[in-house]
């Protein structure tokens, strides 16, 4: 690693340090919650897969209502965020939160997630 590159690496995370962390929550049972460094609110699609956040730091989380409590999975970057589980029978924390501290300056909500497929796996041809 150059010291140019050591150097950036240094400021971005002065930067993440003073902007601070993002969290992310569901709240009620319809929207998804954003806060910190970005402030927003999505309608949450209630689609069976749950829906994506996705963080130009790198991070995507997966966020599902199911059964009364919100869950909050790592789809990539899980080395960046911490997520706190909330019990499964507690009225009043009904909602994972995840925290990612690393600098991050937009996030995008969808329900669509493609990714690179496995070249390992047999593709139907012999």
């Amino acid at each position: 690693m150059s010291l140019a590159e050591i150097g950036r690496e240094a400021a971005e995370r002065q930067i993440a340090k003073e902007r601070g962390p993002i969290t992310v929550y569901g709240a009620s049972d319809d929207l998804i919650e954003v806060e910190g460094a970005i402030e927003e609110e999505f309608s949450y699609s209630d689609d069976e897969n749950g829906d994506l956040l996705a963080f130009s730091c790198g991070v995507v989380l997966r966020i599902r209502y199911t059964a009364g409590v919100w869950r909050i999975t790592p789809v990539s970057g899980a080395e960046m965020v911490r997520i706190t589980q909330a019990p499964e029978d507690d009225d009043d924390n009904y909602s994972d939160r995840a925290v990612i501290s690393t600098l991050t300056s937009w996030v995008v909500h969808g329900t669509g997630f493609a990714k690179v497929r496995d070249l390992n796996k047999n593709n139907g041809s012999e």
